[in-house]
């Protein structure tokens, strides 16, 4: 450890899935052995025929984002 306090983060690194099917969603986030999976309370029709980018919020704060490239 440095004792000037200059220390910093130059790299981080993040892996998440997000999977949406008929039966719901399912998200997994890995980061450092730390998995979470949650499932939608409801469902609703969806059909993806383009690629697009998705961002998911709450609260105006970003939590996901991605893209769908050959749906």
């Amino acid at each position: 450890m440095s004792s000037g306090g200059h220390l910093y983060v130059s790299k981080l690194m993040h892996k998440s899935f997000l999977d949406v099917t008929e039966e719901g969603t399912e998200t997994t986030a890995a980061t450092e052995d730390n998995i979470v999976e949650k499932q939608l309370p409801e469902s609703r029709v969806f059909r993806a025929d383009h690629p697009f980018l998705f961002v998911i919020s709450k609260n105006d704060i970003i939590l996901f984002t991605g893209k769908v490239s050959c749906p």
